[in-house]
C-alpha cells in the first residue's frame, strides 16, 4: 500500500507541469510570429460566439498562397481580445499573414505582438 501511494505522487506532479491549451497555442503564435515569413492573403469569415455580435472569441477564417500552394486557415482569437476585428470587419479584406517557411499550413494573422489585419479593421484597445 505505501508502493502504490509513492507512485501515484510522481504522476500527479508530472501532470502539474502540462501545459494548458491556451499556453501551448500563445507558445505557437509567438513562434509563428518570431520565425515567420509574411504574405498576402484575404479574411473570408469571421465567426463569432453563439450570442450573434462580434464576441470576444471566436474565429477567424482566411485564405493566403505561400510557395504557389492556397492555404485556407482558421485562428482561434478568443485570447487576443485586446485585437478582434471590429463589428464593421468586412469581408474579403487583404490581410497579412505569418507563416513558417518549413511548414507553410502553420500561420497566423494575429498574435500578441503582431497584427496582419489593416488598422481600419482593428478595435482599438480599451482603457490605454
Amino acid at each position: 500500500m505505501g508502493l502504490t501511494r509513492a507512485l501515484e505522487r510522481p504522476v500527479l506532479w508530472i501532470r502539474g507541469w502540462r501545459k494548458s491549451a491556451a499556453e501551448r497555442e500563445r507558445e505557437r503564435r509567438l513562434s509563428v510570429n518570431e520565425m515567420g515569413r509574411i504574405t498576402d492573403g484575404t479574411l473570408m469569415e469571421v465567426e463569432a460566439e453563439s450570442g450573434g455580435e462580434q464576441a470576444a472569441s471566436g474565429l477567424l477564417f482566411y485564405r493566403y498562397n505561400a510557395r504557389g500552394v492556397e492555404y485556407s486557415a482558421a485562428q482561434d482569437i478568443s485570447e487576443l481580445v485586446h485585437l478582434k476585428p471590429s463589428a464593421h470587419c468586412l469581408l474579403g479584406v487583404p490581410v497579412h499573414v505569418k507563416y513558417l517557411p518549413q511548414r507553410p499550413s502553420d500561420s497566423i494573422i494575429l498574435c500578441e505582438q503582431w497584427s496582419g489585419l489593416p488598422s481600419e479593421v482593428r478595435q482599438p484597445a480599451r482603457g490605454r
